[in-house]
């Protein structure tokens, strides 16, 4: 349900959704924090403390001692390769402390993975997954025009393409930028986000 009403743009229905069933879901970033300091790095959950954590990045909230926290859980992950899913998010809690000989060795176990396997994983890996984390690699290291060449997912991924396009110098990916939020403006009622990109896509364009 939380989902549906942030994809129709109802967020004060959302919120009041998840208040009824969370009270610390309040949709600010000091209680963004809290909540994954006790009810998602306490459980182990890695996926959605990595995804947190890089939403946070977008605003520039700045938590590096909780993506240290994050890292700890990589090696209960890492070298499996069974979800292509959480081997997005060991690449970006490897690039968000500075990890970046493990997340070279991350793609390239990934490449040997897709080379030597099949199935849906495997394909899907290929696929979707490796474009992602060619993506993903570019981002962090600052080339954004590459970033945006090679991203094109949902949720958080969009807003990476989002970020990678508005930074981007090349005019065509601000027109795509542009667009994308344009378009989000369309399909929801509220917005706040994509007011936020559109201003800073507006002062990174003037």
């Amino acid at each position: 349900m939380a989902h549906v009403h942030l994809e129709k743009g109802m967020h004060d229905a959302g919120l009041a959704f998840l208040q009824s069933k969370e009270k610390y879901w309040a949709g600010q970033f000091d209680l963004a924090v809290k909540v994954f300091d006790e009810k998602i790095i306490a459980r182990g959950n890695f996926n959605d403390a990595s995804s947190l954590l890089y939403r946070l990045a977008f605003e520039d909230v700045r938590v590096p001692q909780r993506w240290k926290g994050v890292l700890d859980l990589v090696d209960k992950f890492s070298g499996h390769h069974t979800w292509v899913y959480t081997d997005l998010h060991i690449l970006f809690t490897l690039y968000r402390n500075g990890e970046k000989e493990r997340a070279n060795e991350l793609l390239e176990g990934l490449k040997e993975y897709v080379t030597n396997n099949t199935g849906t994983n495997a394909q899907v890996t290929h696929d979707v997954g490796m474009p992602l984390c060619a993506g993903i690699t570019a981002f962090e290291e600052g080339h954004y025009e590459t970033a945006t060449n090679c991203l094109n997912s949902r949720d958080t991924f969009v807003q990476l393409l989002l970020h990678s396009a508005i930074k981007s110098s090349n005019p065509d990916h601000k027109v795509l930028a542009r667009t994308m939020l344009n378009q989000r403006k369309s399909d929801r009622v509220e917005d706040p986000l994509g007011d936020r990109l559109l201003m800073l896509l507006d002062s990174k364009s003037g």
